[in-house]
């Protein structure tokens, strides 16, 4: 863990941290602790000193995120405790310093360290809001193919729910009825034929290259790179969907 003591090396983004839940922040944190320079002591750790307002790693980040990263690193540290991770020191009758259970050292995966770097290239904030934050917790966990089936479900769901279909119809199916050309749903009268075929072969591809493998396999996208590009293709998606909507508001 050398050279890994700041939180903000761990997560480098303050909009990452924040749309962490409590458990990855934890994990964070337990990654933090144990790679500060213990210099002979044990190693004990205590909630006030880690979040105290002067030495909080909330101020590695721009002042404007202080107050809301100081509340997940205590939603962090509070899920550690919850969890059996940190325990009150045996050796010490102040009960407010903290141990590392062998609990919280099994919580411990370089693995997944390396996954949530990766989440800082995650265009959280920047996506189509109907790609739930699920979709970026799976991406950090390094879930990459959950990560992109989350978000082109969201696509069939908004193609389904657009075109009023029944959920007998599915997959690309789904989408060549709902684009099919001058009388799908979602078809745009105004596109030439060609133009309108391309739309309606570029959803049944996405969907059938990308969302249906990843539900019956594993390891079909397995970088953070691929994953995002992806999760980007759904977001496209999902935005001409909204212009075509027939019951969207103007």
């Amino acid at each position: 863990m050398v050279g890994m003591a700041k939180i903000s090396d761990l997560i480098p983004n303050a909009e990452t941290l924040l749309n962490m839940p409590p458990e990855d922040v934890g994990i964070i944190i337990l990654h933090h602790l144990l790679s500060k320079p213990r210099y002979g002591e044990a190693e004990k750790f205590k909630q006030g000193n880690f979040l105290v307002s002067s030495a909080t790693p909330a101020r590695e980040y721009p002042a404007q995120y202080f107050d809301r990263v100081n509340e997940a690193l205590a939603g962090g540290w509070a899920w550690l405790e919850r969890e059996g991770a940190l325990l009150p020191d045996p050796n010490n009758q102040d009960r407010d310093w903290m141990i590392i259970s062998s609990r919280g050292r099994q919580m411990l995966d370089p693995e997944k360290l390396k996954a949530f770097k990766h989440a800082a290239s995650f265009p959280v904030g920047k996506l189509h809001p109907a790609i739930s934050p699920s979709t970026f917790s799976h991406f950090m966990k390094g879930e990459y193919d959950t990560a992109v089936f989350a978000a082109l479900r969201e696509v069939e769901v908004a193609v389904r729910k657009a075109g009023k279909f029944p959920h007998s119809i599915f997959g690309t199916d789904l989408m060549r009825q709902a684009f099919k050309e001058q009388t799908g749903p979602l078809t745009d009268p105004k596109d030439v034929i060609s133009e309108q075929q391309a739309i309606q072969h570029l959803f049944a591809g996405a969907i059938g290259t990308f969302k249906n493998p990843s539900s019956h396999r594993s390891g079909v996208i397995n970088t953070p790179d691929r994953a995002i590009s992806l999760v980007q293709l759904a977001d496209l998606l999902l935005r001409i969907i909204d212009e075509r909507d027939p019951t969207r508001t103007p």
